[in-house]
């Protein structure tokens, strides 16, 4: 028996992981279908434009992920932690009970991330000309759970630190840059990922 519709979920991979310059390709598959075309011959079509999305998505990846590199080695870790702003304020955090003080202090370094990451966003967006305020809102977001998530981690791997000379002054400059790295590369992958658009699924005959 001849489906009415496409497979909803050949509908979603399309709308939600798909990322094409042509918006009209589901309402192009939609017509296609409606003209007699069987749900093998649609997954197919869908899964033939991921294969081309997440192609050019690996060609052009390279930039997001040096501007990711540059931005999280250019963060002065060193000068903010060694300040005495931050020292007074990080000291009094650290003074609350367990596990207040580790939530507190996490939040604290967080968002001194947050606001080198907001403004890189917004450059990387606005220089791609896909800064908007939804785009912008959405890879913000994912990149505060990004960053809690990752800190939380890096603290936990301070405190299990098998060589604190090799930790410090080692492995430590690393470490303590991932979740801003990850953050910013998670944002701008969220952000110009493209939305469900209702319009583009109800061309039918």
């Amino acid at each position: 028996m001849k489906l009415s519709q496409p497979p909803s979920l050949a509908t979603w991979v399309l709308e939600h992981l798909v990322r094409r310059e042509d918006d009209a390709l589901a309402g192009d598959l939609m017509e296609e279908f409606s003209r007699g075309r069987s749900a093998r011959w649609y997954w197919y079509q869908v899964l033939a434009a991921l294969f081309v999305s997440f192609s050019e998505q690996l060609r052009t990846g390279w930039i997001t992920i040096l501007f990711a590199v540059i931005v999280s080695s250019a963060f002065p870790y060193t000068q903010i932690a060694h300040s005495s702003e931050f020292e007074r304020v990080f000291g009094w955090l650290i003074t609350f009970p367990w596990p207040w003080s580790m939530f507190f202090g996490i939040a604290f370094w967080s968002s001194f991330e947050a606001g080198i990451l907001f403004v890189a966003l917004a450059a990387y967006l606005g220089a791609t000309r896909r800064l908007s305020l939804r785009s912008f809102s959405k890879g913000s977001l994912a990149a505060l759970v990004a960053l809690a998530l990752g800190n939380l981690g890096v603290n936990v791997l301070w405190v299990l630190r098998p060589s604190r000379l090799l930790f410090d002054y080692v492995i430590g400059y690393v470490i303590w840059r991932l979740p801003l790295f990850f953050g910013l590369v998670l944002a701008i992958w969220v952000a110009r990922s493209r939305t469900a658009r209702p319009e583009a699924t109800v061309r039918s005959v």
